[in-house]
């Protein structure tokens, strides 16, 4: 029972792998390695086409037990963006999460470094491989200097990161997630603070999600209040509701579509009106290493509608 535990706190840590290759694995130790590569490439009505090789990571994960009840927690990310754009001074390749704490038995994971988010790990409904997410209102997803505690236990998942002034903009983070799962119906909230030089942030989140046989639903509710610090009619206030599902025809084929809503509210009208957003796409597993996928997209900006096309692979190893 303890050493189950202890790895179920460790894996709420990392929640985004697809597969993973256990390198390590005794009643003291565990060691795993990771990754996912995923190629895209974009085509629109409006904009030039984009040829992508961003969300792609490479990693490690590992705990040492020390007591019987006590483990030392550790892992490292490294992202690759071949996409970035060629005239900044940015790596391809660069450390997206590092951290190292401790687990304890039923208390959960406590780790310090840089981490991806608690609005991050528990995000908005989404089953698009290339176009939604526009209804995840959270402010951002990766954050140095942080402390996150997660915990996981009978169905019950607690998120919790708090992330110390730091960067150009002297971002400071405090977020509070969490799910609860019963049967098919999984439940998920959360509320978050940030603040920067200029702005401050306060978001929260309710989503539920269903699975009935073959079908998963899903639908959330986001809310997220920018505050402008010198000049308040540069504030902007954010309401965004999001509907998705997929269906799952053969272990290989899934169809998935959804559609998002955001509403912006502000003093300036260039900042106020509605923003829609509409994807449909099919995914198919070649193997357990390989996912090809093709999306279609429809989105209403406050500038400007668009016309989306995508086609991609998503490489696991």
């Amino acid at each position: 029972m303890q050493k189950r535990l202890i790895q179920t706190s460790m894996l709420l840590v990392f929640s985004s792998q697809a597969m993973a290759y256990t390198l390590i694995e005794n009643d003291r130790a565990n060691l795993t390695a990771y990754g996912t590569m995923k190629a895209r490439a974009k085509f629109s009505d409006t904009v030039d086409n984009d040829y992508t090789f961003g969300d792609s990571d490479v990693g490690v994960k590992g705990r040492y037990a020390i007591m019987d009840s006590i483990s030392i927690a550790a892992g490292a990310e490294a992202e690759i963006n071949f996409d970035r754009d060629e005239t900044e001074d940015e790596d391809d390749i660069y450390m997206s999460e590092y951290f190292v704490g401790l687990g304890v038995e039923r208390l959960g994971t406590l780790t310090y470094g840089k981490h991806s988010t608690s609005s991050d790990d528990l995000s908005a409904v989404d089953y698009s491989e290339i176009y939604g997410g526009k209804a995840s209102l959270n402010t951002v997803g990766v954050k140095d200097e942080t402390i996150k505690y997660v915990y996981g236990y009978e169905g019950i998942k607690l998120d919790a990161t708090y992330g110390f002034a730091s960067g150009e903009n002297s971002r400071e983070l405090k977020e509070f997630y969490g799910s609860y799962s019963v049967e098919d119906l999984k439940l998920q909230a959360g509320i978050g603070n940030s603040t920067t030089k200029t702005y401050t942030y306060n978001y929260s989140q309710l989503s539920a999600f269903y699975t009935f046989g073959d079908y998963q639903l899903g639908t959330s509710y986001y809310y997220n209040k920018a505050e402008r610090k010198s000049n308040s009619l540069r504030d902007v206030e954010r309401n965004a509701i999001a509907v998705a599902g997929q269906l799952q025809y053969t272990p290989e084929l899934t169809t998935f579509a959804g559609y998002e809503f955001i509403h912006h509210k502000s003093k300036t009208d260039t900042l106020e009106g509605n923003e829609q957003n509409i994807y449909a796409g099919v995914s198919y597993l070649v193997d357990d290493w390989l996912k090809l996928f093709t999306e279609v997209n429809y989105r209403e900006t406050l500038t400007q509608n668009q016309v989306n096309y995508g086609v991609g692979a998503s490489f696991s190893f």
